[in-house]
């Protein structure tokens, strides 16, 4: 019988598959139980590693919220006060009351945190005052660590021993009450809270999550030449803090821990002697191991039934394979040649497929219209699109496979710079805009680089996009914004010019109208001289026409001086339901004389706002002003209402009101509308743009709503702030002015109140008047421009713009003088008392909340002293 080469090769070949495979699920046999061997002890050290882990973390965080506690009671700068005033009142006083607020705190403290004891001792480590308070005596364990706490002033926490005085395992915090804050502080004595290992930390330890005859977690640590078990053990009770071992046990994990080796212990014996798998895991901020163990033993027991398991498989998988063989051989033949066929049309499809892909690449590639093309690590031009060769103006056999310098620019050596090289130094992707000076084009060139299957740089990809067009359009924008720029600061220029000229003109028109005036009075006064009745009409007009002309003047000068940015507000917390009701009755009788009627709606009870008072009587004055003169029949409302976060105050009125298209210019400079032909004043078109200006200065906002023919409402709200919330306001836009500029700033705190000692308190009154004035002579010597002053009653804020941590300590020395100097000459230094703290940004805080903080710290400390 013939057989083909290929079926006796293929029986050789199925013979050596039979022979390689028996000796495989052998030789795999031995290889799995090995592995399983290997992945029993790894799974166990996992499971190991797992549970001292999360041990590990649990006791970390119950430790961290200890020293937690510790921390919060360092900074409850209330209670360490409290604390200390116990200490150091010496005539006990106040003890009785102090003493039952301490203990209340302890025992609430204790029973929220599970505290063994919590006491307070002095500065000589004397017990003064615990919750059950009988004869308490430090363990003789915590007394150098008492010392070590009033040593360095700072949280001290001793490690886990076992007190002499009741026979307890105790862990001990220290916690020093200093007397002030800085490096001089002196601690006057110490908070000490005791815990109970055995409520928490050894449970836990002790705790093991899974079922198993052997396993354990334990506690222990170094000391001196010995390892010392820290808790009592699952296979020897009474261990803890008395079992101790040689450090240089030989292969005793718990000595191997406590010299610092650390993770998975591959070989070792426990205290028993007994072969463990261990992992060990040192506690942080602690001189603490915690070890996890079990015995061999019983972590290698399930290999037993794997090994009778491994070998049933290995015969029935020799047997299995023997007739596999068999009947595969068989069938071998016809599938030899099927193979060979299918190979074959498989080859010719794979070349066509890569035939069509590579034509549609080509396609795909020719169609791009910016120019694409590949140049080689060494300059040679690889490859490149037909916009690439439309370019040139050259054909690809003029180009490719030459150096890119000689094809592309001509050059007869390479260029000292180009994106290839760029790309060549970092690998990376690059991009520059290029002008072609032969024909004035712009080209946006960017390469992306080529790798090799070894991540080696071969050649880049460089993609040329035509931006001639839009280089043309940027430099037409860059030209008409030069063109708008210039244009703007001529107009800028003409403004100013202009204000200028108007305050000028208007301050020189203020002497010889005010002479003018003053003549015409005299002669009206009859001073001269008699005057007849017409003489007397005529000079009434005139002094009627006089006074407006001064109101002009004076608009003139506000809207100038609101552009220049020379108005001063005069802020104080002001009552502007009052200062509203005050101005409506100065033009109550005017609104009557009219025909008009007078409607109130203003609410009595509205938060007292920081402002210019005499600014929003400006404001309300105008907005009247005009309405009554727009307004011929029906009423004039004046409303002022208390909301959550604001006052919001109106004037409507049933005049002629404004059109639509004229709303948007109602708050422009010499703007009127509903102006009618005729006698009468007609105004400058100033009082609402000067009302508006100054409501912005207030952070304030004006509205208007109006319908032709059936009136108009003004509309202006003021943020309302308490004293805290203005000066934390005030403090954190200065921050963040200092913060954008790169500067520092400070600010002075000032307090006050009337010393009863001395006579009695001061009338409100007069205090806010003496107040005023001295801070209106401390104004007067500031000299940075935007350094301002704010005040609520006694409080006075001085925010110092642009002003270091020394040079805010000088300012407060000045202030103080200024002041003190005063009281003096008034004869108030012993009724009026002042205290001044000082705090500055970056240096002492670097949010608004602690630099105040910081600053009544210093201004508390102050009083105090």
């Amino acid at each position: 019988m013939f057989i083909p080469p290929e079926k006796r090769k293929l029986s050789i070949y199925l013979l050596l598959v039979l022979i390689f495979l028996i000796i495989g699920i052998t030789t795999g046999g031995n290889i799995y139980l090995t592995a399983k061997i290997a992945d029993i002890k790894k799974g166990t050290q996992d499971n190991l590693a797992s549970v001292a882990y999360l041990k590990v973390a649990r006791i970390r965080t119950w430790w961290e919220e200890r020293l937690g506690d510790a921390s919060t009671i360092f900074n409850d700068h209330p209670m360490v006060l409290l604390l200390q005033e116990f200490l150091v009142d010496k005539t006990g006083e106040r003890n009785n009351h102090i003493t039952k607020e301490i203990l209340v705190w302890m025992d609430a403290f204790q029973k929220t945190a599970n505290y063994r004891d919590i006491m307070l001792l002095d500065a000589n480590g004397s017990v003064k005052l615990a919750i059950d308070y009988k004869d308490k005596k430090i363990c003789s364990a915590s007394q150098q660590f008492i010392l070590e706490a009033l040593r360095t002033k700072k949280i001290t926490a001793t490690d886990i021993y076992r007190c002499d005085v009741h026979n307890a395992v105790d862990v001990d915090i220290l916690i020093p009450l200093l007397a002030a804050e800085g490096d001089n502080a002196k601690p006057v004595g110490l908070v000490l809270l005791r815990i109970n290992p055995n409520q928490f930390l050894y449970p836990l330890i002790q705790y093991y999550p899974t079922p198993s005859r052997t396993a354990e977690t334990l506690l222990v640590r170094r000391e001196g030449d010995y390892v010392l078990y820290l808790n009592d053990l699952r296979h020897q009770k009474e261990t803890a803090l008395s079992l101790k071992f040689p450090l240089n046990s030989d292969g005793l994990v718990e000595a191997m821990a406590a010299k610092g080796k650390e993770g998975i212990i591959e070989e070792g014996i426990d205290y028993r002697g007994a072969k463990v798998l261990s992992v060990v895991q040192r506690i942080p901020k602690t001189s603490w191991y915690l070890i996890a163990k079990i015995d061999e033993k019983e972590a290698y027991s399930p290999v037993k039934l794997e090994v009778f398991r491994v070998s049933c498989m290995a015969f029935f998988l020799m047997a299995f394979s023997i007739v596999f063989i068999a009947l595969v051989w068989n069938q071998q033949v016809t599938k030899f040649y099927r193979i060979r066929y299918e190979i074959e049309a498989k080859r010719v499809k794979v070349e066509d497929d890569l035939r069509k892909a590579n034509e549609e690449w080509e396609r795909t590639f020719n169609a791009v219209s910016d120019a694409i093309f590949i140049i080689t690590t060494d300059q040679v031009v690889l490859k490149g699109n037909k916009a690439f060769f439309e370019m040139l103006g050259a054909g690809p056999e003029d180009v490719v496979g030459k150096k890119c310098y000689a094809a592309i620019n001509k050059f007869n050596k390479p260029l000292h710079s180009c994106l290839l090289k760029d790309t060549k130094l970092d690998s990376r992707p690059h991009t520059e805009e290029v002008e072609v000076s032969e024909t004035g084009l712009f080209l946006l060139i960017s390469t992306s680089p080529i790798f090799d299957d070894k991540g080696k740089l071969v050649a880049a990809v460089h993609v040329a996009r035509d931006i001639t067009e839009r280089k043309r359009i940027e430099k037409d924008l860059q030209e008409a914004k030069e063109k708008l720029e210039k244009t703007n600061k001529e107009l800028t220029k003409l403004d100013q010019l202009k204000s200028g000229f108007i305050a000028t003109v208007s301050h020189e028109l203020r002497t010889p109208l005010a002479i003018i005036k003053e003549g015409i009075s005299l002669i009206l006064d009859k001073i001269p001289g008699e005057i007849n009745e017409k003489q007397l009409k005529i000079l009434d007009v005139s002094l009627h026409n006089i006074d407006r002309l001064a109101r002009i003047i004076n608009s003139l000068l506000d809207i100038s001086k609101i552009e220049a940015g020379k108005v001063e507000l005069k802020k104080v917390f002001v009552s502007i339901s009052d200062t509203i009701s005050h101005a409506a009755s100065v033009f109550e009788n005017t609104i009557k004389q009219k025909g008009l009627e007078l409607r109130l709606d203003i609410d009595k009870d509205t938060e007292k706002v920081y402002a210019d008072a005499d600014r929003i009587t400006q404001v309300v004055t105008n907005l009247l002003d005009n309405a009554i003169k727009f307004t011929d029949k029906g009423y004039i409302e004046i409303s002022c209402k208390n909301k959550k976060d604001f006052i919001e105050c109106s004037v409507a009125d049933t005049g002629v009101g404004i059109s639509k298209e004229n709303l948007p210019k109602v708050f422009d400079k010499f703007q009127q509308f509903g102006r009618v032909a005729g006698a009468g004043e007609k105004g400058t078109g100033l009082g609402l743009s000067i009302a508006k200006n100054i409501i912005d200065m207030h952070n304030g906002s004006m509205s208007v709503e109006s319908e032709l023919g059936k009136g108009t409402k003004f509309t202006f709200k003021l943020h309302k702030y308490t004293s805290e919330e203005l000066f934390d306001k005030s403090v954190k836009d200065a921050i963040e002015n200092a913060a954008q500029n790169g500067l520092k700033m400070s600010i002075v705190m000032i307090a006050s109140e009337t010393s009863k000692a001395a006579g009695g308190e001061v009338p409100a009154r007069k205090m806010h008047d003496i107040l005023s004035e001295a801070v209106r002579l401390v104004k007067n010597n500031l000299n940075h421009v935007g350094d301002d002053i704010i005040r609520n009653d006694g409080d006075i804020l001085v925010i110092l713009k642009d002003c270091s941590k020394q040079n805010s300590l000088k300012v407060k020395s000045r202030i103080e003088e200024i002041m003190r100097k005063y009281l003096s000459d008034n004869e108030m230094s012993g009724i009026i008392k002042l205290w001044f703290g000082c705090a500055a940004y970056p240096d002492d805080a670097a949010d608004e909340m602690n630099l105040v903080l910081k600053a009544k710290n210093a201004l508390y400390s102050s009083k105090k002293a």
